[in-house]
């Protein structure tokens, strides 16, 4: 009789793990134990599904975290727009739709939108700064007072 009982509370407790309820509250609550080792069993089921859910979320984070990584914000590959600036002696600028080449420092200042100053590179650096304020960086120097400078499309 003892090993009927035994075999029906099994059942019972295989079908509440299929039918995704709590596994552990209802192998305790029927009474399933130790000694014949279905409860150790069970649990044991019920740990390597919680292990692999976890598993499975970190892997699910990483994955996004390397995809989101590679495509960089998601747009595609970054498109720029470059421009080249010649300073002291040159005053020039060349960007996008923009082309302002004037040999006169106070005027090339006026028009590219800096302040103008007598010194060269005072005057230099208040063009890179007004060009940074309009989202412009500089990525090379090539040659001494010319910058090649970009921004975002």
């Amino acid at each position: 009789m003892g090993d009927r009982l035994t075999q029906s509370r099994h059942r019972q407790v295989c079908r509440y793990y299929r039918e995704g309820e709590g596994l552990q509250t209802h192998a305790l609550r029927l009474g399933v134990d130790d000694e014949d080792g279905r409860y150790l069993e069970l649990k044991g089921m019920v740990m390597m599904r919680r292990y692999l859910v976890i598993v499975g979320i970190a892997v699910t984070v990483l994955g996004v975290v390397v995809l989101a990584g590679v495509s960089g914000s998601g747009r595609g590959p970054a498109r720029w727009e470059y421009g080249i600036f010649r300073g002291e002696g040159v005053w020039t600028w060349y960007g996008p739709g923009e082309a302002v080449d004037n040999g006169d420092a106070r005027d090339f200042a006026n028009r590219i939108g800096a302040a103008y100053s007598q010194r060269g590179d005072q005057l230099e650096a208040n063009v890179l700064n007004g060009l940074a304020a309009r989202g412009w960086e500089v990525v090379a120097t090539p040659e001494q007072n010319k910058y090649v400078l970009r921004r975002p499309k």
